[in-house]
């Protein structure tokens, strides 16, 4: 079970790497990240997925991949706090919501859990995805920095024994 994890974890710093060395603009990464992020964030439980790839196919200039990425990255472990912030924020804020009565008594408890849930997750959800929009534009510019020093060293070292 342990080589599953790592494999998985493995996979996922593969594919940021590779994100990091393609053609697309750290602008375009970071973005993706961002929208991706909030997908993650705001969405009900168990739609990420379904809402994220609407999203990216719905906005052509966001990086697809990156989308995918952030949503893997959000999932399943990270999620479980922000979901009971936001419940919490939710419940605190809507404090003074009227009742609505529906039919079926569970309607009415799914009502209320989704409308705090949205409003909790909301506040939570666009700070950290603006804030993970700068985070990732900042570390691909670095990575690709680094790669590109690495690159000329490799080059210079290469041409002074020719």
């Amino acid at each position: 079970m342990k080589q599953g994890k790592k494999g998985a974890f493995h996979w996922l710093k593969l594919q940021v790497i590779r994100l990091a060395s393609a053609k697309a603009t750290s602008h375009g990464i970071a973005l993706g990240f961002a929208v991706g992020t909030l997908v993650s964030i705001v969405s009900p439980p168990g739609l990420h997925l379904l809402l994220g790839l609407a999203v990216a196919f719905l906005i052509p200039y966001l990086n697809k991949v990156s989308v995918l990425i952030s949503i893997a990255f959000w999932n399943p472990l990270l999620l479980v706090p922000v979901y009971s912030l936001s419940i919490s924020l939710g419940t605190i804020l809507l404090s003074t919501l009227p009742e609505s009565n529906f039919d079926l008594h569970i309607l009415n408890h799914l009502y209320h859990f989704s409308i705090k849930f949205m409003a909790g997750s909301s506040i939570i959800g666009i700070p950290v995805s603006i804030l993970s929009y700068f985070l990732v534009k900042k570390g691909v510019d670095v990575y690709r920095e680094k790669r590109a020093a690495r690159l000329k060293k490799k080059n210079d070292s290469f041409n002074q024994l020719t």
